[in-house]
């Protein structure tokens, strides 16, 4: 991954989704956190996704599509940038954010829970900021200038 694409300040990850350059990450169990999000300072809209997490859970499926040594050494959230391919063509241009919940096998009736949220906050920036470091620790400033 280009460093241009990927900073890691303490315990912030900072990813360049723009849909420009094809590439994923994943953040494991013992990593990661219960919230992220993302700023789209061209159309001033903070993007807030809280999932839920599993304490001690480190069963996760592995989302890569190839046969794998360890199928549940998974992440829990990934982020995905989409960008064109060798001959050019992209399904595109966008980015996700997307969790999943623990590899289970459940009984018959039995249950687990797992919620992912997405909220979309549009406005002045201002107030943005506020959110952005209430909920994810930093600024909107910091997240703007951590990938130029």
């Amino acid at each position: 991954m280009p460093p241009e694409r990927l900073v890691v300040r303490d315990s912030v990850l900072f990813f360049k989704g723009d849909g420009n350059y094809r590439s994923k990450i994943g953040i494991s169990p013992q990593r990661v956190k219960p919230v992220l999000g993302s700023y789209d300072a061209l159309h001033k809209t903070l993007t807030i996704v809280h999932l839920t997490t599993h304490k001690g859970v480190t069963d996760y499926v592995n989302s890569m599509w190839e046969l794998q040594d360890k199928p549940f050494a998974g992440d829990v959230a990934n982020s995905y940038n989409d960008g064109p391919l060798e001959n050019g063509d992209q399904l595109g241009p966008f980015y996700e954010i997307e969790s999943s919940s623990p590899a289970a096998a459940l009984a018959p009736g039995e249950t687990m829970r797992h919620v992912h949220s997405t909220v979309h906050f549009r406005g002045d920036e201002a107030a943005l900021d506020k959110i952005a470091k209430s909920v994810l620790g930093v600024g909107l400033e910091e997240i703007s200038g951590a990938l130029k």
